[in-house]
Order: structure tokens, then sequence, then C-alpha cells
């Protein structure tokens, strides 16, 4: 038994989630194929995929150790830097250019998903307690927004291989319509939330201090 209020704030934000993560899925499954249409040989597209793996790292590095804006912000700023990554492809197609595009991608899927806790479910939470919604309701959100991804996944393949068919950067564009349609659903209907806290030296130092620990117990543990 929930309310209308759980009910409305639930089905918005699952939407829109589910809304990033199709735009995601499309943009991860054409990766190689955008890449191979603009051009690139198979180390060049590799050395981009490396760029983002290393841009979305240090960025979610980054956020551990100094934070900015609300929850909301960060949904918001993914899906803009989402947008302006994809946006370049069609705009210019030199290498440095796609480096560079590869670059904002990675700030956005750091934003997105996080090192920790993605800016998605840091909303969801900060919600759920600010509205005073019980706890065993944030598993019911969470378990819905899992379902709604997986069927997400499901038609994406569908949507994405009619989109490759109306174009060669065919599935670039209809991903910067999604993720264009997320800021304005995100930016528009979701509830404000306040920000959080701008500086967690303390909180990053004590992660990596974990990480130094537990990187030393498995060597210890090899070694024996």
């Amino acid at each position: 038994v929930t309310s209308k209020e759980f009910k409305a704030f639930q089905s918005s934000f699952i939407f829109g989630n589910g809304v990033m993560a199709l735009g995601e899925l499309l943009a991860t499954a054409s990766f190689y194929p955008t890449f191979t249409v603009l051009g690139c040989d198979i180390g060049e597209a590799t050395n981009l995929y490396l760029i983002t793996v290393v841009s979305t790292t240090v960025c979610g590095m980054a956020l551990e150790v100094v934070d900015f804006g609300t929850r909301k912000a960060k949904c918001t700023l993914s899906a803009v830097l989402y947008f302006l990554a994809l946006f370049s492809l069609c705009c210019d197609d030199h290498y440095d250019m796609l480096m560079m595009g590869r670059v904002i991608y990675g700030a956005g899927c750091a934003l997105h998903h996080g090192l920790d806790q993605s800016s998605f479910e840091s909303y969801a939470i900060y919600q759920h307690t600010n509205q005073g919604f019980p706890d065993d309701w944030l598993n019911n959100t969470f378990s819905t927004m899992a379902h709604s991804i997986a069927l997400v996944a499901a038609v994406s393949g569908l949507i994405g291989q009619t989109a490759a068919s109306s174009g060669t950067l065919g599935v670039v564009g209809l991903c910067c319509v999604v993720f264009v349609f997320a800021v304005f659903y995100i930016a528009v209907l979701w509830p404000k939330d306040m920000s959080s806290s701008r500086f967690m030296l303390s909180g990053f130092m004590s992660n990596l201090k974990q990480t130094v620990e537990t990187a030393k117990t498995n060597r210890t543990m090899q070694l024996i």
C-alpha cells in the first residue's frame, strides 16, 4: 500500500532514469560501428574507448573529493554532457575532436554513475527521505528501476537497429534527441533537492585508505 504522491514521484523518476538508460545503451552499442563509419581503424577506436574509461575514472575520483550542485543538477548535467559528446560527432570527424568528445562523454558517465553511488540513486534516496516515504518503499523503487532498465535494454536493440537503417549516424542522432528530452524532462518535472556538501576530502581519504588496506591484505594472502 502506497500513496498517490509516492506513485507520482516514482513514475516520474523511473521514466527519467529509463530515458537516460536508453540513450546510454544506444550510445554504447553503437560505439565501434559509429567510429568505423567516421574513418577510425580498430586501434584508434580502442584508444578512444580507453580515453573514455580514463575520463570516467578521473572525473569520478574528482567528484569524490570536491562535490558541487544538487543531486538533480548532476542528473541534468550528465544528460547535457552526453548530448554534447554525441553531438560533436555530427559536427567534426577530426581525431582531436573525437578525443575531446570521449573526454566529455566520460565526464557525463562519471556524473551519471559515480564510483560509489550514481547521481540517480542518490537523488531517489534523498527524495524518499525528504518526502517522508517509508524505508521499504525505497526498495520498491529500486526494484522497479531495475525491471524498467531490463525492459529498456530489451527494446533498445530494436530501436537501435531501426535508427541505424535510417543513415550512417542515425543512432547518434537518436541519442542526441533522447538526451535532449532527458535534460528538459528532469529539469522541469523532477522536484528540487538541496545541494550536498562541497568538500569531501575526509570521505575520499577514508575510501583511499580502505582501498590500500584491502590491496595489502590481498597481496599478503597471495604471498601466503
